[in-house]
This record gives C-alpha cells, sequence and structure tokens, in this order.
C-alpha cells in the first residue's frame, strides 16, 4: 500500500499491481493521519471490488491529501487533483456520489481521459465525505475490469465514506487538542522567562504577556515565541 501523493509514473502493469512499487511500503507516511491509513488498509481486505481505492483528503492536510489501497488509486487521485477535474473534483463540488465510465470519460473529464486510459480505468465511483452539509475529502473506487455499479458497492462505499468521515473528525480533534496544549505550554515557558527576569508574579507576567499581545494585534502564541527566541518582552523593557 501507498499513501503519498505525487503523480507516480510507471507503465500501465506497474500502476494495475496493487503492490506498491519498491521502497514505498515502508515509506513513512507523509502527513496522513494514522487512522485514515489504517482505514483505508481495512477497506482493501473488506470486498474485492475495493482493490484500488483513494480517500482525498485535502482540507485535513493540504501536504498529503490522498490515502490509497494501490499505486493506480494514489496516481488516479493525485491526478485528478491536479488537474481539478475528474470524479473527485466533481464529488468534491457537488456533494453528491459520481460514476465516470471509460465509455463517456473522455467528453466529461477530457483532461482525466488520457491518464485513466493509460492506467486502464474502466469505471470510477466517487463518493463524498460530507461532514454536517459542505464535502470535505471524498472516497474513490477504481475498476480495471467492467464492473458496473450496482446498488450493494453504492451503499458500501457511503457506509465506508460515513467512517471516513468519523475518522477525519477524530483525528482533526486531536490535531487541535494537540496544538492548544503546545500553545498553552509556549504561553508557560515565556511567563516564566518573564518572571525571572523582571521578578514578577505568574499572573502579573501573564497579565504583561496578554496586554502587550492585544497593544500589538498579536496573536498571544506568536507573542510567546517572541519572547521564548529573545528573552525579554520589550514593553517591559525600562520597567526594572
Amino acid at each position: 500500500m501507498t499513501d503519498i501523493h505525487p503523480f507516480h509514473a510507471g507503465s500501465p502493469a506497474q500502476l494495475r499491481n496493487p503492490e506498491p512499487a519498491p521502497g514505498l511500503a515502508s515509506a513513512a507516511p507523509i502527513g496522513a493521519a494514522p487512522a485514515l491509513n489504517r482505514l483505508v488498509r481495512a477497506i482493501a481486505l473488506l470486498d474485492a471490488r475495493f482493490e484500488h481505492v483513494s480517500i482525498t483528503h485535502p482540507r485535513l492536510d493540504p501536504a498529503a491529501p490522498v490515502v490509497a489501497t494501490s499505486l493506480l488509486a494514489v496516481t488516479m487521485a493525485a491526478a485528478e487533483l491536479s488537474c481539478q477535474q475528474g470524479g473527485i473534483a466533481e464529488a468534491l463540488r457537488t456533494g453528491l456520489p459520481v460514476i465516470v465510465a471509460a465509455a463517456d470519460r473522455a467528453t466529461r473529464f477530457p483532461r482525466m481521459h488520457p491518464v485513466a486510459g493509460y492506467l486502464g480505468v474502466e469505471l470510477q465511483l466517487t463518493v463524498p465525505l460530507v461532514h454536517r452539509t459542505r464535502a470535505v475529502g471524498a472516497l474513490g473506487v477504481y475498476t480495471t475490469d467492467e464492473t458496473t455499479v450496482d446498488l450493494s458497492l453504492l451503499e458500501l462505499a457511503q457506509a465506508l465514506a460515513l467512517q471516513a468521515v468519523v475518522v477525519l473528525e477524530q483525528e482533526q480533534m486531536v490535531g487541535n487538542l494537540n496544538a492548544a496544549a503546545s500553545t498553552r505550554q509556549r504561553i508557560g515557558q515565556a511567563c516564566g522567562i518573564l518572571m525571572s527576569r523582571f521578578r514578577l508574579s505568574e499572573d502579573d507576567a501573564f497579565a504583561a504577556l496578554r496586554q502587550a499581545s492585544q497593544n500589538r494585534n498579536v496573536k498571544l502564541r506568536d507573542l510567546s515565541l517572541e519572547v521564548l527566541a529573545s528573552g525579554t518582552l520589550a514593553e517591559l523593557e525600562g520597567t526594572r
């Protein structure tokens, strides 16, 4: 499995092969949500029709917006994001499932048609990942045979998309909590520096930091980083 997003060159046979190219399997995910990687691995084992699946989440992690079960899937998803055309782009725009068959792909998505044809993609089903009323990502299923999209495939893809949304929400919540904890730690360290340098109480140090933040119209976390780097707060210099 691979979970990095750049467009990978290779022969059609290599890209249809669900096994990643040498070195990719052992490479650490680049910014990808660990829980989302686990979900993708589970999807690959769930149903033979889910051999080539991608989950796109550009708003969660723009640096690594795709996890996938195969090199073909990650290549398709990355190409669609790059040219802003195809099932993923349409699902993100409309918030509705999108089915793309090889027969009408050239007319609907001319920029994606050569890539999909090169990879041997016959059919694509894309289901949006909807959070509240907004599409925040997409789950794409790609086939290289004459599989048709029946009700069971659509319902299973939609159920997996709902699970992916839950995973994305959890990952984002954890990220927000970690960011908040890191910010509190930096503010505490900055207050400690001011307490030591200017002989202030903890409350007075925080009050000085907050007042300087408001006066400069600078976020408290950014001002704390400045204090950590300089070892002082300009507004308190000369008050010792």
